[in-house]
């Protein structure tokens, strides 16, 4: 079990909450939920919709989805991350399967609790809702690259059997 000073160390030092007051860190640490993980374990499947937000301590999270009928991993989540970053703004499903790589915790916020208290400080929030659209934004580009791959690949084999027929004959 995570202490309350543990939880807010690690919402501190992350790439959301830095330099954000002490106090607000803090009631976002007493309001945490912990949830240790389990390598192969599946914390969500893709469109299962949540309404927290996690913050990965410890571990290895894989984070795939099924593109053209294959699952692919698409992002891996070392300890620091924030993942289901929706959760801040509306409830909508999640883009792929998230599994333990390694054993681990994640640190839950509730979205809605989190952007209430963000509110209390309009200035915190837009600094943090900021950083937010930038790792939505950088994770959407790597979900397309992931995307393209597999198109490319799936040409190609497509491409190798339209050939086939002509190369025989």
């Amino acid at each position: 079990m995570m202490e309350i000073e543990e939880r807010a160390t690690a919402i501190a030092r992350s790439e959301l909450f830095q330099g954000v007051p002490d106090a607000l860190v803090r009631r976002l640490a007493e309001r945490a939920e912990i949830q240790e993980i389990t390598a192969g374990g599946v914390l969500f499947e893709q469109g299962d919709v949540l309404d927290k937000m996690g913050l990965l301590v410890e571990g290895k999270l894989a984070v795939s989805a099924v593109i053209n009928g294959l699952e692919v991993v698409v992002n891996i989540h070392d300890p620091g991350s924030w993942f289901r970053l929706f959760a801040l703004t509306a409830h909508r499903p999640t883009a792929g399967r998230f599994r333990g790589v390694f054993p681990g915790k994640v640190l839950w916020l509730d979205g809605d609790e989190t952007r209430r208290l963000l509110e209390q400080d309009p200035e915190v929030g837009f600094v943090v809702m900021t950083r937010v659209a930038t790792l939505i934004g950088d994770r959407y580009r790597i979900l397309m690259q992931a995307i393209r791959r597999s198109l490319r690949e799936e040409w190609k084999g497509l491409e190798k059997q339209a050939l086939q027929p002509h190369i025989r004959g």
